[in-house]
């Protein structure tokens, strides 16, 4: 194995639950709200039990190569030809996302708190951070993940409970006007937002307790859905339709906040659950692409493509998205080419490893009773 530190299954939790909702909360919404509109709460549950089944899949497939990530058993199940075409498309996928994760982390940020700021300084600040994490192991990227926690949940707490005031019930009505086609609708986009937990395959190697790794997840995708359920609740109650106009209505609801006309300005949390939860989740996405390249290409260290890589999603994601525009224009993670490697790839895993050791589990049974 390239990787020989370990986490918990309780880190894998947390990391899961951060690289989720930590920017979830903030992009989003204004995905979902064009289709499930007032009924956007309802989407996210939906996506959550596409997920939940899913994690059962995972799991199997993690039960019968318990040491292998996604790459490595693609081979064993489908042979090198195959196993190694799909294995360079999920890779080039968790390429492309992070590559749109990094230019909409410096447009975030760029838009509505560093306006003079050139993208690029943004940018390379995240993408040092990461790989840096990414050299020091899977275990530092768990710690880091743990010590981030405390600081998410007291800043989502504390910003709810100040918007309260501002909160109207009735915002959220009508509730399934027209039945439950539009809530299906967020729920797709929604679910490719989940689906980025198929990063899971490659992480599971690498728990400690892998007997409570499953309980930790589902535990993980239930507060997550829950979190997510609540904030979009609050942007719906505060803005209502207005939700439409914005790309990020977490950040107008904060501004919203005022107590006493003294405490003001607490975008500043938004800011800081952005930019902790934009860390995990690179860090991860960078992780899982030089650990996967480093066992499609069969190296001995993922390491020294640590640096090389982040360099070129750097490079490319400066060159070729300037602007808020072309970001949207050039890159589209929700996409059904992202729904293959998310859902499509591992529910054929899982169907050709259920039949292959069917199979064997009947062949040897055929032998001893012989």
């Amino acid at each position: 194995m390239l990787e020989k530190g370990k986490i918990s299954s309780l880190q894998l939790g947390i990391l899961l639950f951060e690289l989720q909702t930590a920017t979830g909360v903030i992009s989003l919404p204004s995905s979902a709200y064009k289709y499930a509109k007032q009924n956007l709460w309802i989407s996210y549950i939906f996506a959550s039990f596409v997920f939940f089944i899913f994690i059962f899949v995972y799991f199997y497939l993690n039960k019968y190569y318990p040491k292998k990530t996604l790459i490595e058993y693609c081979t064993s199940l489908l042979g090198k030809w195959i196993g190694k075409t799909i294995g360079f498309i999920c890779l080039f996928y968790i390429f492309y996302v992070s590559t749109f994760n990094l230019g909409e982390y410096s447009e975030f940020l760029t838009i509505n708190f560093f306006s003079r700021t050139p993208k690029v300084v943004t940018i390379c600040g995240l993408v040092i951070v990461c790989c840096f994490a990414v050299i020091g192991g899977i275990e530092v990227i768990g710690r880091c993940a743990q010590f981030f926690l405390p600081v998410i949940i007291i800043l989502f707490l504390l910003m709810l409970i100040l918007i309260l005031p501002e909160a109207k019930v009735l915002n959220l009505f009508p509730v399934l006007e027209n039945g439950f086609n539009t809530p299906l609708k967020g729920g797709i986009i929604s679910s490719a937002w989940f689906g980025d937990n198929f990063i899971l395959t490659f992480l599971l190697p690498y728990v400690s307790d892998s007997k409570k790794a499953k309980k930790s997840v589902m535990i993980s995708l239930l507060i997550s859905t829950l979190t997510l359920t609540t904030v979009s609740l609050t942007i719906l109650m505060v803005l209502g339709e207005l939700t439409d106009k914005f790309f990020y209505p977490f950040i107008v609801v904060a501004r919203y906040i005022s107590v006493a006309d003294f405490l003001e300005h607490v975008e500043a949390a938004v800011m800081a659950i952005w930019i902790l939860g934009m860390f995990i989740k690179m860090t991860l996405f960078i992780y899982v692409l030089t650990l996967g390249t480093s066992q499609w290409l069969k190296l001995n260290d993922y390491r020294p493509l640590v640096l090389p890589i982040g360099f070129l999603l750097t490079f490319l994601e400066v060159w070729v998205d300037p602007n808020l525009a072309t970001l949207f224009k050039n890159y589209n993670p929700d996409h059904i080419f992202g729904m293959f490697p998310k859902y499509i790839f591992p529910a054929f895993l899982f169907i050709i490893a259920l039949i292959r050791h069917k199979f064997i589990s009947n062949r040897k049974t055929k032998d001893h009773l012989a």
